[in-house]
């Protein structure tokens, strides 16, 4: 459905302008203060108001387009950040801009819209293995380098768009019974604090971080989309949207890297401390 994809188009502008907020408020304020300043509030705000028109957007549109669509808030980091934070944008970042577009514009058509089908039998219990399963690689893994830490945290994300994919529609009520709404929601957990701990793992670890969460955030939910949960391509499109995932992956490593740049901007000193010198 056309709104259902606005939706997730919309969930991806306010995840894009949240990273853009988050960095603007780091550049005035230095150290844990930032959490409270009220730029990074409002892009913890909008982070969730993104997810939550994905999660929407994703009883209507299949995984592979959604995700796929999400993963493009990359572009409105990169572009707004030259536009209201002056970080330069270079030619590589331009052209992977360019070819995300096109490559999610091309998903976009190519995946079929519709409603989820229903679950596979035994599809709660198999999340519960699998949410278990990466508590476990949590545990084993947490002392690992930025790679691992950031594929686990990839693989909660994935996990909290399968459930939120798969879980029966109903009633407010009848989505909070299901086992698969709790799996997702603990899966969204992981994610977040695994994404967290991959990012302290080295102090250059925004990029590859990045990248390795996206790249997981599209391929898994992708592939259990299609395996399934029925989910199909339109026909005569399989070999495009094969294509364009590749292209969009490609590019969201490239932009990852420009994203890092715009989380690694320096603070500003106040007029008074460049005086004192403090």
């Amino acid at each position: 459905m056309a709104v259902s994809l606005l939706l997730a188009v919309a969930g991806a502008i306010l995840m894009g302008l949240a990273a853009v907020a988050q960095a603007a408020a780091a550049r005035r304020v230095s150290g844990p203060g930032v959490l409270i300043h009220p730029l990074y509030v409002a892009g913890l705000a909008m982070d969730f108001a993104g997810w939550l028109l994905s999660l929407v957007a994703m009883r209507h549109e299949s995984l592979m387009v959604v995700q796929t669509v999400l993963a493009g808030s990359l572009i409105i980091t990169v572009v707004v950040a030259r536009l209201v934070l002056s970080i330069p944008l270079p030619p590589p970042a331009i052209l992977a801009v360019l070819a995300l577009s096109g490559a999610v514009a091309v998903v976009s058509v190519a995946g079929m819209p519709g409603p989820p089908g229903p679950a596979p039998a035994g599809a709660a219990p198999v999340a519960a293995l699998a949410l278990g399963a990466t508590l476990v690689l949590c545990v084993l893994l947490r002392r690992a380098g930025v790679a691992p830490q950031a594929i686990l945290a990839g693989l909660g994300y994935a996990g909290t768009a399968i459930c939120a994919r798969a879980v029966e529609s109903g009633t407010l009520t009848q989505i909070l019974a299901s086992p698969l709404a709790w799996c997702g929601a603990a899966f969204g957990i992981v994610g977040t604090v695994m994404f967290a701990r991959a990012l302290q793992a080295s102090p250059d670890a925004a990029a590859p971080a990045t990248a390795w969460l996206w790249v997981i955030e599209v391929i898994v939910p992708t592939g259990v989309g299609l395996g399934l949960l029925g989910e199909r391509l339109r026909p005569g499109w399989e070999v495009a949207a094969m294509v364009a995932l590749a292209v969009a992956l490609a590019s969201a490593v490239v932009l990852s890297r420009q994203s890092a740049a715009v989380e690694a901007v320096p603070p500003v000193r106040a007029a008074g401390d460049a005086r004192t010198g403090r």
